[in-house]
């Protein structure tokens, strides 16, 4: 899917087959990459930066702080890891 799209990013991916599977509308604030994935997905881009995005979302999920900072650190760990692996081959390769 990622190849196909010319994409990376596995998250992305990964929402994009649960909403479909599901036939979930998403919620995003980065709804460009996920329409790279699948053109007909319904999405509603949000603002980012803006809690009251969050409070309804953790209020319709059922979710509470610790979600979405466990979320956030997921996405922010996966990134560090992506940038290592760019290092390590750059290092490789020169």
């Amino acid at each position: 899917m990622l190849g196909a799209t010319r994409t990376r990013d596995p998250i992305d991916a990964h929402i994009v087959l649960l909403a479909r599977e599901r036939g979930w509308p998403v919620i995003s604030s980065d709804p460009d990459d996920l329409s790279a994935i699948d053109p007909g997905l319904a999405i509603q881009a949000i603002q980012p930066g803006r809690g009251r995005e969050r409070g309804v979302l953790a209020k319709v999920l059922k979710t509470g702080p610790e979600f979405w900072l466990n979320s956030q650190m997921a996405v922010d760990l996966w990134r560090a890891q992506q940038e290592l692996k760019g290092e390590r081959h750059r290092r490789k390769s020169a």
